[in-house]
């Protein structure tokens, strides 16, 4: 795991990881919907038959569709193909490497995915093994193996994904960098012969460089792809049995009684406690001789009003 570790660290780090994980996840199932529409994406766009040898066309001579499967073709769609027509460096070409490595070297493919990350990351030296591991998955032939990868990569041009992807490369302007991105893989693996194999196809749509393609960015090659009718399936209906599950009678569970015996806990006798007496001398407080208060008179004049009021009562009356 050193090497997961620093590529944490050491910023010159060749692995992408993040970029290896989602090429994986493309060929893991995702539900009915997603899986057919990788089925659709890798039905190829010309019949499955051997080419003859005076039809060098797409560079694939006398080569058998028939052992290719879906799985190949979503790998290699989401790996090599996909970044040959969009964006290439040396760390998307180690990804697509270590991707292609860990989906289907028999060393790994038939771990769970955190042993075999563990496992692949692991090896001794992988720098210096990594491509000969990518080699074993074809021949141990050198020569042999890539010449399997390069027709593997041609396949999947000639499927519904494929004619997509140069659709899409087309049309966003990135169909330019194919070139670039093709001289790389032939430097690190291929040697000079995905070119070659590329400028065998005569001006194939998806040859970056033939001349009937140097302003294929302006518009796209016209496809015809034959219609499919599927077949209409009518499945019987199915009455699944009605299955009776015993009664299972669980006789009542009764706890055994537990006689534990009375705790008399021990009786402590303390001491009474006697206080201390304590003798404080009598309080007397000092007596205060304060003077004796005279207020003063005051002579208010008599009132004769209420006299007067009753006089002239009496005289009404």
């Amino acid at each position: 795991m050193s090497v997961l570790s620093k590529n944490h660290t050491d910023p010159n780090a060749r692995i992408d990881l993040s970029h290896s994980m989602a090429t994986l996840a493309s060929t893991y199932n995702h539900g009915p919907i997603r899986s057919a529409i990788k089925s659709i994406g890798s039905i190829g766009s010309y019949p499955i038959i051997v080419f003859p040898p005076n039809m060098p066309f797409l560079g694939l001579l006398n080569y058998k569709f028939i052992n290719y499967n879906i799985n190949k073709s979503t790998l290699q769609l989401n790996s090599f193909v996909g970044d040959i027509y969009t964006t290439m460096n040396i760390d998307d070409v180690n990804a697509d490497i270590d991707s292609m490595i860990l989906a289907r070297h028999p060393k790994f493919k038939n771990l769970p995915m955190d042993q075999r990350i563990i496992k692949y990351y692991s090896t001794p030296n992988l720098d210096s093994k990594r491509k000969k591991l990518f080699w074993s998955l074809y021949s141990d032939n050198k020569e042999e193996a890539q010449q399997k990868a390069i027709n593997e990569i041609l396949i999947s041009l000639l499927t519904v994904g494929g004619i997509g992807l140069i659709m899409y490369s087309k049309g966003t302007g990135k169909f330019s960098l194919a070139k670039g991105n093709i001289e790389l893989l032939d430097k690190e693996i291929f040697d000079g012969k995905l070119r070659k194999r590329l400028e065998m196809s005569h001006g194939s749509y998806f040859n970056p460089f033939s001349s009937t393609n140097k302003n294929s960015s302006k518009g796209f090659p016209k496809i015809t792809l034959p219609k499919i009718k599927l077949p209409k399936i009518s499945l019987p209906a199915v009455t699944l049995p009605k299955i009776k599950l015993p009664k299972i009678n669980l006789s009542k569970w009764n706890p055994p009684k537990i006689n534990l015996p009375k705790w008399n806990p021990p009786k402590i006798n303390l001491p009474k406690w006697n206080p201390p007496k304590i003798n404080l001398p009598k309080w007397n407080p000092p007596k205060i001789n304060l003077p004796k208060w005279n207020p003063p008179k005051i002579n208010l004049p008599k009132w004769k009003g209420v006299s007067r009021i009753l006089c002239k009562l009496q005289s009404r009356v």
